[in-house]
């Protein structure tokens, strides 16, 4: 029922599945359709009808991928792009920026998914962190842009703030965000989330994306990251 506006979605989804993967769906109408979201899998059984008037039946079931966004139009970045001033630390000497934290969004969690881990790096920077984040419950589904101006922003009503690299530098932006502030040269900042089979994990030091990997490595259900870049 396309007026149904809780059938839009699946239906859609379905139909472009179906004829991506059925050769001759385009010579058949689809007169019937259920949809069960399992998220992250949709199970489809669609009932259709030939040019000859006969009832043919389908299954399909389709895995939706885990996947980070964010956008410059919603608070955050637009992955594969320069970070504006708002969103680079502020270090004396070296950046006056406002510290920003930009707003980030995930969907489609994998079955299992009992917590989120966010860990920012740089590897031009020698994989320097900018930012552990973990102990996110299963239930966020995104961290809206959280202000810093030029402190650093309050990210603990949605996970537990770890230590980044700044931690024993005496910078006072050693724990939580501490955003892009390269010495010089362009460097890209790699956001990467992890959906975990854990309710509560502990980090006691920085760890970048490689040593998360290695740490949590019979706890990471899913994965997926996007970047920007600093010059």
């Amino acid at each position: 029922n396309e007026s149904d506006s809780s059938q839009v979605l699946p239906f859609n989804y379905a139909r472009i599945y179906i004829g991506n993967f059925v050769s001759d769906i385009d010579q058949k109408d689809i007169i019937e359709l259920s949809a069960t979201p399992s998220n992250p899998t949709f199970y489809f059984n669609i009932i259709v009808k030939d040019e000859a008037g006969n009832r043919a039946a389908y299954s399909a079931v389709k895995n939706l991928d885990f996947a980070l966004t964010s956008s410059a139009s919603d608070g955050g970045f637009d992955s594969g792009s320069a970070f504006g001033v708002e969103f680079k630390d502020n270090y004396a000497g070296q950046c006056t920026g406002q510290n920003n934290f930009p707003k980030l969004a995930w969907q489609n969690p994998p079955l299992g998914t009992q917590s989120f881990a966010i860990v920012v790096d740089d590897p031009s920077g020698g994989d320097w962190v900018h930012l552990n984040l973990f102990n996110i419950s299963a239930t966020v589904t995104n961290i809206p842009k959280t202000v810093g101006g030029g402190n650093v922003p309050d990210l603990s009503i949605y996970g537990t703030q770890g230590k980044n690299s700044w931690d024993g530098t005496g910078n006072s932006h050693s724990t939580g965000w501490a955003g892009p502030c390269p010495p010089s040269g362009s460097h890209t900042y790699y956001f990467k989330i992890y959906a975990l089979s854990m309710a509560s994990i502990t980090i006691n030091n920085a760890k970048n994306r490689s040593q998360f990997d290695t740490a949590f490595s019979g706890t990471i259900i899913a994965a997926a990251e996007i970047s920007g870049f600093s010059n």
